[in-house]
């Protein structure tokens, strides 16, 4: 008894979890109807456990046509929960990676602007040496000053991309351990991986362990019924020898 109440709760539990996440992942995506979509997540999810315990009890009572559309209704739902759960899960991942991936456009634009400028200084300095003039001499100034603002600008962007990077550090170590390399691109793809592996096992298992809760309730059921005929055997033979 003790073992088909945990299972039922673990199925609750886990059921209600990737509700959550769905409701909140569809309500992102038709952010235009929040609360609607809200209510009709939450009906749809609790449907969808009601029907998968129905179809375990009913499968030989119901006709074939019930039969496939309830199991077709079943999957479908399953589907649109997982797609609520890629959606919640992808807009916590991109919160991160959009402020990591505007941190490093800048932090290339600075780089390329250095390379520019140093040239420019480089040049400057060759024609100074050849010529020397208060127009030359204004635009070395000018070239130093650059070169001083923008590699300083870059020490502070490589500073904030580094407190950026401790958001994502557990996904850069599983993008290397996985690909052997941890760029922007790799984290995206593992990321990816990672939710694709949470969708196929999470709203799943929630309805197998439903199924699961109603054998065990089921086997108990069985049981009991099997001691009451015992019960009711001893008495009757105990009637006929008195």
């Amino acid at each position: 008894m003790i073992f088909a109440l945990l299972l039922l709760l673990s199925a609750l539990l886990i059921s209600a979890m990737a509700g959550y996440f769905s409701i909140i992942g569809l309500t992102l995506i038709f952010s235009a109807a929040p609360l609607q979509i809200a209510a009709m997540g939450a009906v749809l999810e609790l449907g969808k456990l009601v029907t998968a315990s129905f179809l375990y009890k009913s499968w030989n009572k119901i006709n074939k046509v019930m039969r496939v559309y309830f199991t077709i209704s079943v999957i479908i739902l399953s589907v649109i929960t997982s797609l609520g759960i890629f959606g919640y899960l992808s807009k916590a991942y991109i919160s991160d990676s959009t402020n990591i991936y505007s941190n490093e456009i800048q932090l290339n634009t600075k780089q390329e602007l250095l390379v520019v400028e140093k040239n420019r200084l480089q040049n400057l300095l060759n024609q100074q040496t050849q010529k020397s003039s208060r127009v030359i001499d204004k635009q070395i100034d000018d070239a130093q000053t650059k070169i001083s603002k923008l590699t300083e600008d870059i020490g502070i962007l490589k500073n904030s991309g580094n407190s950026l990077s401790k958001d994502i550090g557990p996904a850069r170590y599983i993008a290397e351990l996985i690909y052997g390399s941890s760029n922007l691109d790799i984290i995206d793809k593992t990321v990816r991986l990672i939710i694709l592996i949470l969708m196929f096992v999470f709203d799943p298992l929630a309805i197998l362990l439903v199924i699961a809760a109603n054998i065990q309730f089921a086997g108990l059921n069985r049981y009991k019924e099997h001691e009451n005929s015992i019960e009711i055997d001893k008495r009757a033979i105990f009637n006929m020898e008195k």
